[in-house]
């Protein structure tokens, strides 16, 4: 059965307008699926940047754990810091914030 077919069975009458505040549904809808995507881009992007964070981590530990050199634990975080792809990680958290949504 349509909803409509329902609505008049059972003889329920809706006044979505009045429901909605004069809203349009469509546009509530839109703005929550907005909403989900900018959210969902945000959590994908701060997870690729631990990642990343971890995976640069790991590289430079094991680049220079049988060498003789020495790294200060702020040497290796100015390195990652640095690093190109954690600048790109950072750029496109960057771009969807200044879209407007920033939920961290």
């Amino acid at each position: 059965m349509l909803i409509q077919e329902l609505l008049e069975k059972y003889n329920i009458k809706l006044d979505i307008d009045a429901i909605t505040n004069n809203m349009d549904p469509f546009s509530i809808c839109d703005q929550m699926r907005e909403v989900n995507d900018h959210y969902s881009k945000m959590v994908f992007l701060s997870n690729r940047l631990k990642n990343t964070e971890k995976k640069l981590a790991g590289e430079i530990y094991l680049k220079y754990k049988n060498s003789g050199e020495k790294f200060s634990e702020k040497s290796i975080e100015s390195i990652i810091a640095t690093s190109i792809d954690i600048l790109d990680v950072r750029d496109q958290i960057a771009e969807v914030t200044a879209l407007g949504f920033n939920p961290l």
